[in-house]
């Protein structure tokens, strides 16, 4: 009886023995993170296809340039576009700003507004929204939707595009 006796002590004294290791693990402080910093703030270029639609579809090529500066979860940017639409002949350039909301390191959704031209002499005023997705620190693809409020007509143009960040 006395070797049960000792046996029984000696369990639960490795079992309170164990239970207060493992207190004293959950006790400890977490580890220090470091602070966000937004991957949207610096400059871009890249290349854009885009659609224009007036009656008829309009594809065109070109190339970007832009920058953006963020404020906590606000990002402010500036971009300009050049591109050749393949079946008019004509070149299309626009001026736009925007302003946005980053969604997270990945994902933002912005509005633009600018000024634009065609090489035909037309001119018009692109309002539109859009969302860019980083791929890489360093690259991201831009989808955006566009109404185009010219003088004597009005167009739709969706794009896409994919820019490096530097």
């Amino acid at each position: 009886m006395n070797l049960v006796k000792t046996m029984t002590l000696a369990a639960i004294a490795v079992g309170c023995m164990g239970t207060t290791a493992m207190a004293a693990d959950l006790m400890q402080p977490p580890p220090m993170s470091d602070p966000v910093v937004s991957g949207w703030d610096g400059f871009y270029a890249g290349l854009t296809g885009a659609a224009w639609f007036q009656g008829t579809v309009y594809p065109g090529l070109g190339v970007r340039l832009g920058g953006n500066w963020t404020s906590g979860s606000v990002l402010f940017g500036v971009q300009g576009d050049v591109r050749y639409y393949l079946n008019s002949g004509n070149f299309g350039g626009e001026l736009a700003g925007r302003l946005g909301y980053i969604l997270n390191d990945t994902a933002v959704i912005y509005g633009k507004l600018g000024v634009g031209g065609l090489s035909n002499g037309s001119r018009y005023i692109p309002i539109g929204a859009g969302v860019e997705f980083k791929v890489t620190d360093s690259m991201s693809v831009d989808l955006t939707g566009e109404y185009l409020a010219g003088s004597g007509f009005s167009a739709t143009q969706f794009g896409a595009s994919l820019n490096w960040h530097f």
